[in-house]
This record gives C-alpha cells, structure tokens and sequence, in this order.
C-alpha cells in the first residue's frame, strides 16, 4: 500500500505517471512536493532519533542516581556499624572502668576493716600488756 504523498509518481486524480510527478508536465511542483516530504521523513527519523537519544539518557541517569543512592545507603550502614563498635567498646571500658572502681572500693573497705580490727586487737594486747605491768609492779611494791 502506498500512501499518495509517499509515492511521488502516483496521483489520485490521473492514476500513475512513469516519470514521477504529476502527469501534464509540471515537474518542478512534483519536485517540491518530493522535497518537502523527504524532508518531512527525515524531520520524522531526526525527531524520533532524538526521543530515543533522550530516553537512553535518562535511562542512564536514573542508573547513576540509583548507583549512588545505593553507594550511599551502603556508606551510611558502614558508619553506623563503625558508631555502634564504638559505643560498645567505650562501654564495655566504662564498665571496666566502674567494675575497677567499685573494686577498688572493696578494696578500701576491706582495708579499713582489717585497720581497725588490727587496732583493735592491738588495744587490747596492749591493754593486757598494761595490767600485766600493773600487776607486776604492784607485787614489787609488795614485795620490797
């Protein structure tokens, strides 16, 4: 099937002329008329060339944003995980740190005991070593 303005020798009104263009002799009008649909089609071809010029673009574009989008989510979880090692390992020092505070706590409590039982048994040796001496001393004044 051929469309009348897409075969130049073809015309509705006289049938078909060999030689292309319209039967009668006017070739240049045919001429023109095979010119402008040439370019009509090659307008047609460039503008369809360039939709699909501009949708491989976007195309790629929306790749590179999805590329990026994903480098980024995957960046943003890298930090996450470094932050979250971090809070863990300064709080597994806090905890050393408050486990060797309240070590050294007992330790100090356990030193203050030992302190005054110390004292205490040291009063009472020396408060035994006192009446001894008492003692002794008032059976010399007894003696003599």
């Amino acid at each position: 099937m051929f469309h009348v303005r897409g075969n130049p020798g073809f015309t509705a009104a006289r049938g078909f002329n060999p030689a292309g263009g319209a039967p009668g002799g006017d070739s240049s009008r045919g001429s023109d008329v095979v010119e402008e649909e040439v370019q009509q089609r090659t307008t047609v071809h460039q503008q369809m060339l360039l939709e699909l010029a501009i949708a491989k673009r976007c195309r790629l574009h929306k790749l590179i944003r999805q590329r990026f989008t994903l480098a980024l989510k995957i960046q943003q979880e890298d930090v996450a995980m470094v932050m979250t090692s971090r809070r863990k390992e300064i709080s597994s020092r806090w905890e050393i740190q408050s486990q060797a505070l309240v070590q050294a706590q007992e330790k100090k409590k356990q030193a203050k005991r030992r302190d005054s039982i110390s004292r205490k048994i040291q009063s009472q040796d020396f408060s035994r070593s006192t009446r001894e001496a008492v003692v002794d001393l008032n059976k010399l004044e007894q003696s003599s």
